[in-house]
């Protein structure tokens, strides 16, 4: 059974990538702001985890489109593959596209973050005169970076002590906003400065005086788009890569609160480092090429051509990764009482994880291993769960396969369960009594998703 898990998980996975997403939705006319811009009027930046695989797709669009390769002008920032090959694979590809690519962190920026930010500056400048397209996935966060006066390594510690007392990503964002040059808007106030600069040298070059009219009535960030694959699964895109391309509407005053919030120690020396984000500019348009719903429809049609009787379940995975567990693993009772089997029961969103003791796991891996303490015993019952972007915290899995008889598998090895969850050491138990999804880059990111199997032979 668990190689059929396997082989419909490598389905989905193929359905999902960015690029397939990015080009379904570039076939949709209607919807598509590219369809009257020549690559050659184009500049593209592409950054997040998925930057690779968007960036193909709108090369590819070009390529149908002008029946010629196009060459565009593009800036890829993207995470540091964990394979050193993949990463040897992008250099060489990057030099036969003639682009920049960057590699940068994640979750916390590092000193090519830094770089990456100032290149994103120095790009936009040069490419003033071209339509601007963003292609944007998440971890954007911390791929990209211009920080207001706080050094890296404190920015760091601040961005950590949040995230193990299990903020959720949207407050996340409000704090990264408020200490970031780059996000909540001041990208976008940069590009409306330098192009309005442009504009007043055209007029005085001409000096035409009916150009200063039209210089009053030119809107600089008319044509600039974004395409954004999404990982928040509540929706507020605005908060994906923290913002960068949206204005943001948030105060200093709610970061403060949010720093205090989540026990941050000597929270108020954080405060002199925080700013106003600009407020007089507007987001430029925006295009959702994949979210987290999009997902989980795609994995209900998977499913039903596979002849699963499916139910997307409304609980959302949205809070305490191992409460999610529990909550769900009671839910399995219910569903196999009241749906025809075989059935599948698909839940979605994104956990969060505090950070209690030293072990290795991550948000999908503490709610699955919850999951197998409800379920014990069960013996037509096998749960799949998956971080679509392929690792699961600080573990080398995306996702695992627990079934009735894991947490029993388990405890045979000396391990007690509910011990290892607390040390947040589920990578480490689970490798004892279930099947391990090794991480790989899946060329996506829209979150996480959990599959219930129940068969009908007991």
């Amino acid at each position: 059974m668990n190689d059929l898990i396997i082989d419909i998980l490598q389905e989905i996975l193929l359905k999902i990538k960015a690029d397939v997403l990015l080009n379904d939705y570039l076939s949709l006319d209607s919807e598509n702001p590219l369809i009257n811009i020549s690559c050659n009027d184009l500049a593209v930046i592409s950054i997040g985890k998925a930057a690779y695989e968007m960036f193909l797709s709108i090369e590819d669009y070009f390529l149908q489109k002008e029946s010629k390769t196009p060459i565009l002008n593009s800036l890829l920032i993207t995470k540091k593959p964990d394979n050193p090959g993949y990463t040897d694979l992008l250099l060489d590809i990057s030099m036969l596209h003639n682009m920049n690519i960057i590699f940068a962190d994640h979750p916390f920026p590092d000193e090519e973050s830094l770089y990456a930010g100032k290149t994103i500056y120095e790009f936009i400048k040069k490419h003033k005169d071209k339509t601007i397209l963003f292609l944007i996935s998440g971890g954007g966060s911390s791929l990209a970076e211009c920080l207001y006066k706080i050094p890296l390594i404190k920015y760091n510690n601040l961005i950590k002590v949040l995230m193990n007392n299990g903020i959720d990503i949207n407050q996340l964002n409000v704090v990264r906003k408020h200490l970031s040059k780059l996000k909540g808007g001041y990208l976008l106030s940069y590009i409306k400065r330098v192009r309005l600069k442009a504009n007043r040298k055209k007029v005085l070059a001409t000096e035409i005086r009916y150009m200063i009219k039209q210089l009053k009535n030119t809107k600089p960030l008319s044509n600039c788009y974004s395409m954004i694959l999404s990982d928040i699964h509540t929706k507020e895109y605005h908060n994906v890569s923290s913002g960068l391309t949206f204005k943001d509407n948030s105060d200093v005053n709610q970061a403060k609160e949010i720093i205090n919030k989540y026990g941050v120690i000597n929270a108020e020396s954080y405060f002199k480092y925080l700013l106003e984000t600009p407020k007089n500019i507007s987001s430029i348009p925006y295009y959702i090429v994949g979210d987290n719903e999009l997902m989980l429809s795609i994995i209900q049609n998977v499913l039903s051509e596979k002849g699963y009787n499916v139910i997307i379940d409304k609980y959302i995975l949205n809070e305490n990764a191992a409460l999610c567990g529990l909550n769900i693993g009671c839910q399995i009772y219910r569903h196999k009482k009241i749906h025809q089997k075989p059935c599948a029961v698909i839940y979605g969103g994104e956990a969060t994880v505090e950070v209690r003791g030293n072990g290795i796991g991550g948000r999908i891996l503490e709610t699955a291993l919850a999951i197998s303490m409800e379920i014990r015993g069960l013996g037509n019952v096998r749960v799949l769960a998956v971080a679509s972007d392929g690792k699961d915290g600080n573990s080398k899995a995306m996702g695992v396969i627990v079934d009735g008889y894991t947490y029993d598998n388990i405890l045979k090895t000396g391990i007690t369960p509910e011990r290892y969850l607390r040390n947040n050491d589920s990578y480490t138990a689970l490798l004892k009594g279930a099947t391990i999804i090794p991480s790989y880059h899946t060329g996506t990111n829209l979150n996480d998703f959990i599959i219930v199997f129940i068969e009908t032979i007991e």
